[in-house]
């Protein structure tokens, strides 16, 4: 993959993985567009790499990836490149009263279904752009569950089967 000259969204870029692939992206020369649900962390992250552009979008909302994807398709007609990073991990038991259909349904949403809305409502504006990428951060979890994280681990497992 040409990892210079390109114009990339990553869900999710304001900390933890996305973050640090927003730095090394933004340092190789490209346009970095970070989404993410809290515009505090959007705007410390943008004070910190003033490079970035940063919008606010909750990608479990489909009004919000709707605004998302016309304002891409306005301002970024170039956008090339998908990185799908957002995600959430609960620590929780499936039998403990934490587990809520809310919280089971939330997860498996952020870390799986809001990966397929956000790729299908890009796909036509990065393909028609030369040399599309579309990127899917995994997790080893998919493989080798964790107790603490089922949901996330069969969100994971999910993801690499629509992947593949």
């Amino acid at each position: 993959m040409e990892l210079t000259n390109r114009t990339i969204l990553i869900t999710g870029g304001a900390s933890g993985i996305g973050f640090a692939f927003a730095e090394q992206l933004v340092a190789h020369g490209n346009k970095v567009i970070v989404c993410g649900r809290s515009q505090a962390k959007l705007d410390k992250t943008k004070q910190i790499l003033p490079a970035l552009e940063t919008v606010r979008c909750d990608i479990n909302n489909p009004n919000d990836l709707n605004d998302l994807v016309s304002f891409l398709s306005g301002k970024y007609p170039n956008l090339d490149t998908l990185i799908n990073n957002a995600g959430i991990q609960q620590q929780l038991e499936l039998i403990s009263d934490k587990a809520t259909d809310q919280v089971v349904i939330h997860e498996i949403s952020t870390n799986l279904t809001s990966q397929f809305s956000i790729t299908h409502r890009l796909y036509h504006l990065l393909s028609s752009n030369r040399n599309p990428v579309i990127a899917f951060i995994g997790s080893a979890l998919a493989f080798v569950p964790k107790y603490e994280a089922p949901i996330y681990s069969a969100a994971k497992a999910g993801l690499h089967s629509y992947v593949q």
